[in-house]
Parts: structure tokens; sequence; C-alpha cells
């Protein structure tokens, strides 16, 4: 579904959505059980390590989060499987 792709269509699935967002040649989807998946040119996939999502965004190729607790999670559209909390200085991020 990304850039010159000529394939459209339902994204199989996936249920229960509450929110979506999309970016550079990824998008988000948040279900109601506040898991976050992630789909586009690859295959749908859970993000993993963050549980009670209550809003999601997505911006050229970085995704953010929220959880009910309040914690803010970033990571890389094209890296779903490695969100790190906001706030955590490794990978060189900032402090909110």
């Amino acid at each position: 579904m990304g850039e010159g792709s000529e394939s459209w269509g339902r994204v199989v699935g996936l249920g229960g959505i509450m929110a979506i967002d999309g970016m550079w040649e990824t998008a988000l989807a948040l279900k109601s059980d506040g898991t976050i998946w992630a789909f586009g040119d690859g295959p749908t996939v859970q993000v993993s390590g963050i549980t009670g999502a209550v809003g999601i965004s997505g911006f050229y190729d970085n995704c953010v989060a929220l959880t009910r607790d309040g914690t803010v999670w970033e990571w890389r559209g094209s890296t779903p499987d490695r969100p790190a909390r906001r706030g955590h200085t490794s990978r060189g991020q900032r402090r909110l």
C-alpha cells in the first residue's frame, strides 16, 4: 500500500478499530483493547510492548502513542517491534 503501489483494499484481520492514522509508508490502527497495529508495505503486525493505548499519531516515519497512565511512547514506523518510553535517554530520545 505504499508509494507506487497499485494494490489498495481492505486490511484483513483488523476489527474493533477505534482510530487510525497514516504516515510515509505505514498506517497505524488502535484497537478497542488498547493494542496498536501497523500495516502498509509489510505484513500487519502488532506494535510490541505497548498496552492500554488511548491515542496514536504518525508523522513521516515516526509514531507516538499515549497510554492510559499518561506515558508517551515513540518508535520509527519501520520498527514497530522496538518502541521506547519517551523520557528515557537511550537511542537519542529527549525528555518531555
